[in-house]
């Protein structure tokens, strides 16, 4: 038998002999391979194949722990010791309270926000925070000044808001907080009419409480105000205290509002209470009294604020445009102004809160309103995506995926640069035969290791688990992964920004700017401290309605009860005019006075009133009769003249009038010498043909 006949068994560290004819093994000198990942420059000694330990597993991560694994070798495991030694240092002088996680060292990002709009905020390399002042419009919170702009770091307004409406029958000021205010105000005024007293502002309206009284208690002289100068005028009544047997003595005056009466030998004045027209249109409902016609005043106010309401003796009621301050009835506007009688709509209202976290827009009816949906953002950690503003606060977003799809790895992301990191699973892929030989590596609450096709891999579970933040409720695994659904944090309160941070829970900041009170009557209500929403000044209210009153806002509608006041028609040609039904339609027709001429015919027009009418007109066409009307029986009488006229014949001439007619004068000649034929044609005049004419012998024959 030789050594070839001997069996190898593969060792590389023994070999096949064959001694005194039998098969025995010696000390072999090839390399080998001892199988152990932890060891190098493996050699046979003694027949055995044997390593050197590997000293040099070092990742220099102070997060880690550093091992050797026989079979895959050099393994770190992530760890927290660094979190008390304070070795622990991302190398970010803007970051503080580093610490491990998921083997990587991060710290919180410094917070250098001063919350002052006019500094640009920011984190130096020493990790000092720096506050450089910055130029751009601010809003310093005072709604009592306008224009306002960054100076050296701070917010100076440009000047003071103009809340002057032009009215004297207001107050104006402003609040620092509401704005600009209008309340009614008592103080005396004027309505320009210096024949009216006791003016006093109501309603923020001047309005005169009596006419100025002139009487002089002389019943012989009639007593007046000029509207001019507002001077007592007392004129005397011509024929009052002459000499009289009786009344008849007595001189009318023409006064409609005068009867005379001789009752002690000295004419006297009596004064009549019947109706009458003083010619104004600032008066309604004429009647007189003490020997002077008088209506009742006009009350001239259109309730419009962008109007200024005065009376004209002749023209009546006159609004004239102003330019005051008003009120639009939007929220949205600012520094509404009138124009044309109506209320312009100003700016629109800054909703600014200069946080870049809320979507500022203002609502018609609600006003300003500060809303975080669908805004993205930056919350300064570099292991969230999709940040999220919640409230008026930066919320984190989901952790950014490190995955590197090897179930035998745990994946991080490094707190500090962002960067992600892959440390391997104790045991994970080693051969198996059942799960209790997989161990329980550390793979996170939603992977565990299991024995697969016989080799341990990770698989996912559905058990609950904790994402670590309070803003998620009802926390399940899916795909590997913790997840949860987020819990709301909505307080109801527009005064409020709502937030949740997932360490702390649900925050709700004291708010500020426009709010609704739930008043549809208020505008620009305000929030106040303590997270309450103050209601804001009035919605200006009228109708423009004199027969409504008071109008008062309801249900975005301003509505007044039917009144029966005074009012005007604008018709004069009726008297006492009266609010029914909330329109001014209940009146008398006037009564214009006659003047005793039969042949007048008395008119009214709807603008002028009553006026002396027109002559009856008498006309027959008869230039032989004088047409005229009787002025007692207002009958047309005809009677004949003898003035000349023409027959309509031209080839007469001196015609007559005799008896209501127009009688042919003489007869012309022809050109040939004769006298035409009577009567000719008008038409030819004296140019008729011969045939047309007769001979003057045949006419003196014939006796013509």
């Amino acid at each position: 038998m030789e050594t070839k006949d001997c069996k190898d068994d593969a060792d590389p560290c023994v070999e096949p002999v064959c001694t005194a004819g039998k098969c025995a093994i010696q000390q072999g000198n090839a390399g080998c391979d001892d199988a152990n990942a932890c060891t190098g420059a493996d050699a046979c000694k003694a027949g055995v194949c044997l390593g050197a330990a590997i000293t040099t597993c070092v990742d220099d991560n102070v997060c880690t722990d550093e091992a050797c694994d026989p079979k895959t070798g050099c393994a770190f495991a992530a760890n927290k010791a660094a979190c008390s030694d304070g070795k622990c240092d991302d190398g970010n002088p803007c970051s503080s309270g580093d610490a491990c996680a998921g083997g990587q060292c991060g710290g919180k990002a410094a917070t250098c926000d001063d919350g002052n709009s006019c500094t640009a905020d920011s984190c130096a390399k020493d990790g000092k925070c720096s506050n450089t002042a910055q130029a751009g419009g601010c809003e310093d919170g005072n709604a009592c000044t306008v224009l306002q702009a960054c100076a050296n770091g701070i917010c100076v307004p440009g000047g003071s808001a103009n809340c002057d409406d032009s009215n004297a029958c207001t107050d104006d000021s402003c609040d620092a907080k509401s704005g600009c205010l209008h309340p009614d105000s008592k103080t005396p005024c004027t309505d320009n009419d210096p024949c009216s007293v006791g003016d006093a502002c109501k309603g923020g309206k001047c309005t005169a409480t009596a006419a100025k009284d002139c009487g002089d208690s002389d019943d012989c002289t009639l007593d007046s105000c000029t509207q001019a100068a507002g001077a007592c005028v007392s004129k005397p009544i011509a024929g009052c205290g002459a000499f009289c047997n009786a009344s008849s003595d007595c001189k009318d005056d023409a006064n409609p509002c005068t009867d005379w009466d001789c009752p002690t030998g000295k004419c006297a004045v009596l004064y009549p209470t019947s109706a009458c027209d003083d010619s104004s249109a600032r008066t309604s409902g004429d009647t007189c009294g003490k020997g002077k016609c008088e209506g009742t005043t006009i009350i001239c106010d259109d309730t419009n604020v962008c109007s200024d309401n005065t009376c004209n003796p002749k023209a009546g009621c006159v609004y004239l445009p102003n330019t005051a301050s008003c009120t639009d009835g939007q929220v949205c506007t600012v520094a509404d102004t009138c124009k044309d009688m109506g209320c312009v709509s100003g700016a629109a209202a800054d909703c600014d809160d200069l946080n870049a976290c809320t979507f500022d827009i203002c609502e018609a009816g609600k006003g300003c309103s500060h809303t975080a949906q669908g805004l993205t953002c930056s919350d300064s950690g570099p292991c969230t995506v999709g940040d999220q503003c919640v409230g008026d606060k930066c919320v984190g977003g989901s952790a950014k995926v490190c995955d590197d799809q090897n179930n035998c790895t745990t994946d991080s992301c490094n707190g500090g640069t962002g960067k992600c990191g892959y440390n391997a699973v104790a045991g994970c892929g080693d051969p198996c035969t059942n799960d209790g030989e997989c161990g329980s590596g550390q793979l996170g609450p939603c992977l565990a290791l299991q024995c697969v096709t016989g080799s341990c891999a990770a698989t996912e579970t559905t058990a609950p688990c904790d994402d670590g933040s309070v803003c998620t409720a009802k926390d399940n695994c899916v795909q590997g992964k913790c997840q949860g659904n987020a819990s709301g944090c909505d307080d109801g309160n527009g005064c409020t920004s709502d937030a949740c941070d997932a360490k702390t829970g649900c925050s709700h900041t004291q708010a500020k700017g426009a709010c609704a009170d739930g008043d549809l009557c208020t505008v620009q209500d305000q929030c106040q401290p303590g997270a309450v929403c103050k209601a804001g000044p009035a919605q200006q209210c009228g109708d423009n309605n004199p027969c409504t009153s008071p109008d008062k806002c309801g249900n975005k509608v301003c509505v007044g009860p039917a009144n029966s006041a005074p009012c005007t028609d604008y018709n004069q040609c009726t008297d006492k005019d009266t609010c029914k039904d909330g329109s001014c339609s209940q009146s008398v027709p006037k009564v214009c006075p006659d003047d005793g001429n039969a042949c007048t015919i008395e008119e009214c027009s709807y603008f002028g009133g009553c006026k002396v009418g027109s002559i009856k007109t008498c006309g027959d066409l008869n230039p032989c009769t004088d047409d005229a009307c009787n002025l007692v029986s207002g009958l047309c009488e005809y009677k004949a003249n003898t003035v000349p006229c023409t027959d309509g014949e031209v080839c007469t001439a001196g015609d007559y009038c005799s008896g209501k007619k127009c009688n042919a004068g003489l007869l012309l000649e022809c050109n040939d010498g004769t006298i035409p034929k009577f009567p000719a044609a008008p038409d030819l005049g004296c140019q008729c043909p011969v045939a047309r004419c007769r001979s003057l012998s045949l006419d003196k024959e014939q006796g013509a």
